[in-house]
């Protein structure tokens, strides 16, 4: 009776042990510091990618370098977009959309906004491209791609 009370316990706690290593969450984090997006009157310092449960934070930061005074991040870019296997990614909190996010922060000639856009991945190995599609038309947008 003592042996079988013994052995329910060992696997009692293996049981545990391993239910507390599936509970944890891996973190993969991709240094973009070699990418960079210039404009003539803005630029785009690619930062870290985080790959986290099911999702990709992107951090960057823009650089005002010829607006006259303050300007938002979502004037000169009218839109960021992340897409993988052909997919558009969901940004999960909707910045543009959100009059007091990152994107709407106004930033003065010569200063660096950081900026954290975050979206839900299709898979977390499949590479994800990001693009800047800038304000003015006559620009063309462009891309940097995240080997996950």
């Amino acid at each position: 009776m003592k042996k079988i009370s013994i052995i329910l316990s060992v696997l009692f706690l293996t049981v545990l042990m391993l239910a507390g290593c599936g509970s944890s969450s891996s973190s993969k984090t991709i240094s973009l510091d070699s990418e960079e997006v210039t404009y003539p009157l803005f630029n785009i310092i690619m930062d870290k990618a985080e790959v986290k449960d099911g999702s990709i934070t992107v951090d960057f930061s823009w650089q005002n370098v010829a607006y006259e005074g303050a300007e938002k991040f979502s004037d000169v870019v009218s839109k960021v977009t992340a897409t993988q296997d052909g997919e558009e990614l969901t940004e999960t909190d909707d910045q543009y959309a959100n009059a007091d996010s990152e994107v709407n922060t106004s930033t003065e000639v010569g200063n660096d906004e950081s900026i954290s856009l975050t979206y839900t991945l299709k898979n977390d190995s499949s590479p994800v491209t990001i693009t800047f599609v800038p304000a003015n038309t006559s620009d063309q947008s462009l891309t940097v791609t995240i080997n996950l």
